[in-house]
C-alpha cells in the first residue's frame, strides 16, 4: 500500500500523466496521440528471467547482446535510449557477495563521484531500488531488482525537452519491468 502511494506521488509530482506522441514526423509540439495495448510489445529475457513492455512505435530494438544479457532500444530520433539487462552477482570471492543494499550504495556513490547526474528520486526496498533525476539536458530513470543472486536492470534516458512525450512512457515502462 505504501509503495502504491509513493508511485502515485511520483506520477503526480515528477511524471505528469500525458500520452506519448507518435514518433514518425513528430515534433515536441506535435499533437499527443494515445497508444493501445497492441502498440506495445513484450521483450523477455530467458537467461535472467525478466520482461518489459515497450512502445514499439516509439522505441526500436537494437542488436541484442551476444551473451544474452539484455537489449537496448533507441527512439526514431536517436535521442531516447532504453536498456534492460541482467548480471550475475559475481563479486570478488574474497569479499562478501553484493546485496541490494550494497549495489544501491555503490550506485549512489558512482553518481556522486561522476557528478553528471542530479538525483530527484531515491527509493529502496528489500529486493529493488529506483534512482531518477537529471543528467545534463536529459532525464534518467533506473530500476534494479535483486532476484536469486542476480541483478536485473532497466534504464531509460530521454531529453528533458521531450518530457511530455516520455514521462508517462517511462512510468509505464518502470511498472511493466519485472522479474518473471
Amino acid at each position: 500500500m505504501k509503495l502504491s502511494c509513493v508511485f502515485k506521488l511520483l506520477l503526480l509530482v515528477i511524471c505528469p500523466v500525458v500520452m506519448a506522441a507518435e514518433p514518425t514526423g513528430a515534433s515536441p509540439s506535435a499533437p499527443i496521440k494515445s497508444h493501445t495495448i497492441s502498440d506495445y510489445e513484450t521483450y523477455g529475457n530467458g537467461r535472467f528471467g525478466f520482461s518489459i513492455d515497450f512502445p514499439r512505435k516509439l522505441l526500436v530494438p537494437q542488436r541484442a547482446a551476444d551473451n544474452g544479457d539484455g537489449q537496448t532500444f533507441i527512439s526514431h530520433d536517436g535521442k531516447t535510449r532504453m536498456s534492460v539487462w541482467g548480471s550475475n552477482n559475481s563479486a570478488d570471492p574474497s569479499e562478501p557477495p553484493d546485496t541490494p543494499k550494497t549495489v544501491y550504495a555503490k550506485a549512489l556513490k558512482a553518481i556522486k563521484k561522476d557528478g553528471k547526474r542530479q538525483l530527484t528520486l531515491k527509493l529502496q526496498k528489500d529486493n529493488w531500488f529506483v534512482l531518477s533525476g537529471f543528467e545534463g539536458e536529459n532525464i534518467f530513470y533506473r530500476k534494479v531488482y535483486f532476484i536469486e543472486n542476480q541483478f536485473i536492470n532497466f534504464e531509460i534516458v530521454y531529453p528533458s525537452a521531450q518530457r511530455e512525450q516520455w514521462d508517462a512512457e517511462a512510468a509505464r515502462l518502470g511498472k511493466s519491468f519485472k522479474p518473471e
